[in-house]
């Protein structure tokens, strides 16, 4: 059973009982107040979808001007 489902027709993104074990994202969201958490939680996966994202860009620009 997938943790991520895609609604096509919303466009969304939709998670199942999402978890993390790790003492890092504990801490941060531990450290902040409840009323901000869920905004946090939106943008530090935002930020590591673009992170990822450039990564992969960034693969594919150096390999194409290797092979330029």
């Amino acid at each position: 059973m997938a943790i991520i489902n895609l609604n096509q027709k919303l466009n969304r993104v939709e998670v199942k009982q999402f978890e993390v074990d790790n003492e890092i994202v504990f801490n941060y969201f531990n450290n902040l107040p409840l009323k901000d958490r869920d905004d946090k939680l939106f943008r530090a996966l935002y930020i590591g979808v673009l992170a990822l994202m450039e990564d992969r860009i960034s693969a594919f620009l150096s390999k194409t001007s290797n092979e330029l």
